[in-house]
C-alpha cells in the first residue's frame, strides 16, 4: 500500500481518506500507520450528516479539494464505496482486500477491480 500511495503522491493529485469511523478513531489509525501525511482531506463517519452510501461525504471530499465529482476517483473495498461513488458522479475502482462488510466486490460492481493501488494508477493512466 506504501508503494502505490507514494505513486499517486508524486504525480500531485489530491487523495482523501472517506470512512464511516468516526474521526476520533480515524485520525488515530492514520497516524498510527504513519500514512496521515498522504492525505488533503480526511472525511469521517461524522465529519458531515450522512454516511456512506450516500453521496454528501464525497461530495464534501470533492468540494474540499476543489474537484468536480466527475473528475474523482475513488478507491475502495465494499459495495458501500462503489454506491457513495456512483451517488457522488464518481468513478470507482475496488480492491478486493479491506473491510468489505462480508460482501466481496466484483468486477461488476465498479469501474475497475484492481488489486492494490500500484494497479489502480496503472489501469488509470491508460484510461
Amino acid at each position: 500500500m506504501l508503494d502505490g500511495l507514494r505513486l499517486w503522491r508524486e504525480t500531485g493529485v489530491k487523495m482523501g481518506v472517506f470512512t464511516n469511523k468516526p474521526a476520533i478513531f480515524t485520525e488515530v489509525l492514520l497516524e498510527r500507520m504513519d500514512i496521515a501525511d498522504f492525505f488533503d482531506v480526511v472525511v469521517s463517519g461524522d465529519t458531515t450528516e450522512f454516511k456512506k452510501p450516500h453521496p454528501e461525504p464525497m461530495r464534501h471530499a470533492c468540494r474540499w479539494m476543489g474537484v468536480e465529482p466527475a473528475k474523482n476517483l475513488h478507491i475502495g473495498d465494499s459495495l458501500n464505496d462503489v454506491q457513495a461513488a456512483r451517488a457522488a458522479g464518481c468513478a470507482a475502482y475496488c480492491v478486493p482486500y479491506g473491510y468489505s462488510e462480508g460482501v466481496p466486490v466484483t468486477a461488476a460492481d465498479c469501474d475497475a477491480l484492481v488489486p492494490d493501488l500500484l494497479a489502480a494508477f496503472q489501469v488509470a493512466k491508460g484510461r
